[in-house]
C-alpha cells in the first residue's frame, strides 16, 4: 500500500519540474486532438516515482498495480484514475508511455527515420525533462556544491566518505599461545 503523501510529494516534485506541461504539449502541440486521457501526465509521472520508490523493479504492470489497487479509492477518484466503479487498464498506461516514447524516441533502433539534427534535437529534449527533474528536488535555500547523486537513499554522494581496505588479520607464531585461548586457523599449504 502507499501512502497518500508519498504520492503527493511525488506529484509536487513532478509540478515543480514543469515536466508535465512540457510533455503533455509535445503529446498535444496545439491543446486538442483525440480524446482527453484519463491518466494525466503528471500522475503518470508521479506513479513512475513511486513504483520505483516502493517496489524497486520499474515494469508497466508494476505501475498499474500501484496506481489501480495500492492507493486509496478516494484518492484515485480525486487523480482522475478511477470513475465510478472502472478505473485505468494497463493499456492506457502502455498508451500513454508509447505516445511519450514516440515523442522523445532518438536512437537509431527506435526512431530510424530521423535526420541527426532531429536525433540531436530530441536528445536534447529527454536530456532536458531529466534535469528539470532532478533539478526539481535540489534545495533552494543551500547552495549549489555542483555534485548530484540519484537514488533512493536520502543520504548525499558525498557524505559516504571514503572506504578504508580491511587489513588482514595476522596469524599467532606456531606455539604462541595467547592469551584469548583461541586457535588460530590452520594454514593452507
Amino acid at each position: 500500500m502507499v501512502r497518500r503523501c508519498a504520492l503527493a510529494r511525488a506529484l509536487d516534485l513532478v509540478h515543480r519540474s514543469g515536466v508535465h506541461d512540457e510533455l503533455e504539449a509535445l503529446l498535444r502541440p496545439s491543446g486538442k486532438g483525440g480524446r482527453p486521457r484519463q491518466l494525466g501526465v503528471d500522475v503518470f509521472l508521479a506513479g513512475l516515482l513511486c513504483t520505483v520508490a516502493d517496489k524497486k523493479t520499474l515494469a508497466l504492470s508494476l505501475l498499474h498495480e500501484l496506481l489501480t489497487r495500492d492507493l486509496a479509492r478516494s484518492y484515485q477518484v480525486a487523480l482522475g484514475i478511477r470513475k465510478g466503479t472502472r478505473d485505468i487498464t494497463i493499456r492506457q498506461v502502455r498508451y500513454l508511455l508509447e505516445a511519450i516514447e514516440s515523442k522523445l524516441a532518438f536512437t537509431e533502433d527506435r526512431a530510424p527515420e530521423l535526420s541527426a539534427a532531429d536525433r540531436e534535437e530530441r536528445k536534447a529534449a529527454l536530456q532536458a525533462v531529466f534535469d528539470h527533474l532532478l533539478a526539481a528536488t535540489m534545495p533552494t535555500h543551500l547552495a549549489p556544491t555542483g555534485a548530484c547523486a540519484l537514488d533512493d537513499s536520502g543520504i548525499d554522494s558525498a557524505a559516504r566518505g571514503k572506504r578504508r581496505p580491511k587489513a588482514p588479520c595476522a596469524a599467532a607464531p606456531a606455539g604462541a599461545s595467547g592469551s584469548s585461548g583461541r586457535r588460530s586457523p590452520p594454514r593452507s599449504s
